[in-house]
């Protein structure tokens, strides 16, 4: 049997009750290995399915970091306050 299309597909939990879905198809060539093709169009999906992902962790990261910060700002406010009374 000659394969001619692999396609592979991957769905990540988001968490929040989402999910990403990303799906790639590919021709295997004449002479080409089908199972090193379907290795590398796993390997291509797994990476560009997280791509976004780690994307937005980062940002949310940052945005904690700084919340954060100001947290501690007001903090102290309240705290150099409360010593000075």
């Amino acid at each position: 049997m000659a394969i001619k299309n692999i396609t592979y597909q991957r769905v990540i939990n988001l968490g929040n009750y989402e999910s990403k879905r990303l799906e790639l198809s590919a021709e295997v060539l004449e002479g080409d290995d089908p199972n090193e093709e379907a290795s590398r169009l796993m390997e291509m999906v797994d990476r560009k399915i997280r791509e976004d992902v780690s994307t937005k962790i980062e940002e949310e990261i940052r945005q904690l970091r700084k919340e954060l910060r100001e947290l501690q700002k007001q903090y102290e406010t309240v705290k150099s306050s409360l010593e000075n009374s």
